[in-house]
């Protein structure tokens, strides 16, 4: 009978619990239709409430289009309970099946649901229908599969050949024109008129003098016409490229392998019916080409290379700095361009604040066509000084590519109290000791009278003479020690394997870790670095070819030239069609250490 007492008493102070911290959801409405339709083929336009059921949906009326039926109802509920308060979510998808009867744009008009007493109402959209190629089609893309238009086996039958135009890869950029440093979408995409059994990038396109950020590629197949041609389409890669030089920029064109389904007819008795039959073939893309404009001349001062549209600020991590503690400056860039490659400015600090190496901290990403984010540069410095100082504005340059100009911008100066730190001394004090009246000494020193002169004592030309060697020994040092740090270019050659060497271990870190997007990233920065600072050359200007070129010229032998090419090819392929096998993934790794320790060597001899 207690147990039973206990037991009810716990339910009912476990529901009086619950119930104050339910947390309703709020209704909305949202519309989903698909980009692109077929002409002939039917699609559906799904209407979701979130939190909300309607009773009475009337179906939009779209040009074009016949309504075959619907609505169609699905529901879905979850329920969670998250640091005391528990929410409740319903989901309720209203759909309608059309056919799509003419081709052309279609506007979906806004579409209102009453649930509850209120009104809510769905956002326009609109689609394209696209001409269909006289037949039905009413196939779609599976998943790993692309499906064909056409239904009949004539059109893809097995004794017909494939050619250029039912199955090609395209590099298409956002523009053909822009400035430096101004970010261009690059997408490659394929386009097909059969069904992919495999496919392979053998060589993916290179983008020599820009700099790449990958962006999502949305996964499945669309529908798109070119030349008055259906194709199904494919996004292999999309990222974003700013370019670093002016003048005509070519992207070379990729090399793939594979295998598309052609149709076979085949009787079973009185039916007849059809079967894929595979075929292989090699395809190229086209190659992309860019005409990037030199910025404006003359730049102003303080320009850095940020291209795009920013806002900046600036403020101090503490209200009250003390003297031999430290504090931060944090100077923030906000906005869209190439943000994530800006370099630090430079800030006028007192004197008598000791500074220390800058960190910076990048936070940004993709957004449509371009980076969008923030940039921190956090100075830390000490204060040595009691007393008030100002730091000056820091000034911001960057180029509007929309106005073809520059803007400039500026913080606020920031005024900076500095007060009284643990082991601090003020200025008034240090000169005040330095200025007071010493103690004189009452002790009864003797004096001696009789004093030899240094110069006449032989150890005295013992030390001169060292120190006089010394002092010729530092200078010669010191003057080779310039000479050689004048010569960049060999300054760069000869640490050029330290460094190769610090970002092998980094990447070999990142492989353990089994981080192998970032390793393949880093493995390739690594291998690019130490051709570009060995062959004293820029790495935009550093191409497959002239690289295998320069290293015959070098002496490298064949093997070693084929594993850096191998090491270049497969960290480049392993980053958009990534094979992550342990064991791959270490091969490459050692065959790239192993075709720098076979170049070290080479460069040892020609010395």
């Amino acid at each position: 009978m207690k147990i039973g007492v206990k037991f009810l008493f716990a339910t009912i102070l476990s529901l009086l619990m619950l119930s104050p911290l339910n947390v309703t959801a709020q209704v909305s409405v949202q519309v989903k239709a698909p980009s692109s339709v077929m002409e002939g083929n039917k699609f559906t336009l799904t209407f979701s409430v979130k939190n909300g059921e309607c009773k009475d949906v009337n179906a939009p009326e779209l040009t074009g289009c016949t309504l075959l039926f619907g609505p169609s109802v699905s529901q879905m509920h979850s329920y969670s309970y998250v640091n005391g308060q528990s929410t409740s979510v319903s989901m309720n998808d209203y759909s309608f099946t059309y056919k799509a009867n003419k081709a052309g744009k279609v506007n979906v008009p806004p579409v209102t649901f009453v649930i509850g007493g209120k009104s809510y109402t769905s956002k326009a959209t609109s689609f394209t229908i696209h001409p269909g190629n006289g037949k039905s089609a009413n196939t779609s893309p599976s998943k790993g599969n692309i499906n064909t238009f056409d239904d009949e086996v004539s059109s893809l039958s097995a004794d017909k050949p494939v050619t250029g135009s039912d199955v090609f890869v395209r590099i298409i950029m956002s523009k053909n024109t822009c400035y430096e440093q101004e970010a261009i979408v690059c997408t490659i995409k394929l386009f097909t008129k059969y069904g992919i059994q495999s496919f392979m990038a053998t060589q993916q396109p290179a983008f020599d003098g820009f700099l790449v950020e990958e962006l999502e590629v949305p996964q499945g197949s669309m529908q798109e016409q070119v030349n008055g041609r259906n194709y199904y389409t494919a996004v292999l890669k999309r990222c974003i490229l700013y370019p670093q030089k002016s003048g005509k920029l070519t992207i070379t064109s990729g090399k793939y392998d594979l295998t598309v389904e052609q149709l076979e007819e085949y009787s079973i008795g009185p039916f007849r019916d059809v079967r894929p039959v595979p075929k292989e073939m090699k395809i190229n893309s086209n190659t992309g080409s860019l005409n990037v404009m030199p910025l404006p001349q003359p730049q102003p001062d303080g320009f850095n290379g940020a291209v795009g549209h920013f806002t900046v600020e600036a403020h101090l991590s503490d209200d009250v700095l003390r003297t031999n503690e430290t504090s931060s400056l944090i100077f923030t860039v906000k906005g869209t361009g190439n943000i994530k490659y800006l370099k630090e400015p430079k800030v006028n600090f007192p004197e008598s604040f000791d500074l220390y190496t800058p960190k910076t901290d990048v936070n940004a990403s993709s957004t449509g066509d371009d980076m969008t984010g923030t940039i921190s540069h956090e100075f830390t410095f000490a204060p040595q000084q009691i007393g008030k100082f100002v730091i000056p504005s820091i000034p911001f340059v960057y180029f509007d590519p929309t106005s073809k100009s520059y803007v400039t911008l500026t913080t606020t100066p920031i005024n900076a109290n500095v007060a009284k730190g643990a082991g601090g001394a003020s200025a008034e004090s240090v000169e005040k000791k330095n200025t007071d009246i010493l103690h004189i000494k009452t002790d009864n020193h003797s004096v001696s009278r009789n004093h030899t002169l240094l110069v006449e004592r032989p150890w005295f030309w013992m030390i001169y003479i060292v120190f006089a060697l010394g002092l010729l020994a530092a200078v010669v040092l010191s003057r080779k020690s310039a000479i050689r740090n004048a010569d960049v270019t060999k300054m760069k050659m000869s640490k050029a394997n330290k460094v190769a060497r610090k970002r092998l271990k980094e990447a070999r870190t990142l492989m353990q870790s089994h981080k192998f997007d970032k390793f393949y990233e880093e493995l390739l920065r690594a291998v690019w670095g130490y051709l570009s600072d060995k062959m004293a050359m820029p790495v935009s200007d550093l191409t497959r070819d002239n690289v295998s070129a320069r290293l015959t010229d070098i002496g490298a032998d064949i093997d070693t030239i084929n594993n850096v090419i191998y090491v270049l090819d497969e960290c480049e392929m392993s980053r958009y069609t990534p094979s992550n096998s342990d064991s791959k993934v270490e091969d490459l790794y050692n065959k790239a250490a192993q075709a720098i320790n076979n170049l070290e060597t080479i460069k040892r001899k020609e010395k």
